[in-house]
């Protein structure tokens, strides 16, 4: 693994938070590789989680995109008819 101050950048860059890349980095320094691992997994599941809240707005937006673009066409083709 990388050198631990490298350890704790890659972590916020990842968007983790800077108390949790701080905690990863003492647990790496202190030699405590399992408990790295764990802390890493950790972060990697809530990541995961946000990642799929963030999936589950962009579904509600193309949801809208896609009723607006109907209600749109429906709206011209009632123009077109009269």
């Amino acid at each position: 693994m990388e050198n631990a101050v490298l350890c704790r950048q890659n972590l916020l860059d990842a968007g983790c938070p800077e108390s949790s890349a701080v905690f990863a980095e003492k647990l790496y320094r202190s030699g405590q590789l399992r408990e790295t691992l764990q802390a890493l997994k950790i972060m990697r599941c809530n990541l995961v989680d946000e990642l799929h809240k963030s999936q589950r707005n962009v579904d509600c937006l193309d949801y809208m995109i896609r009723q607006t673009e109907q209600e749109i066409r429906m709206t011209s083709e009632r123009k077109n008819l009269q």
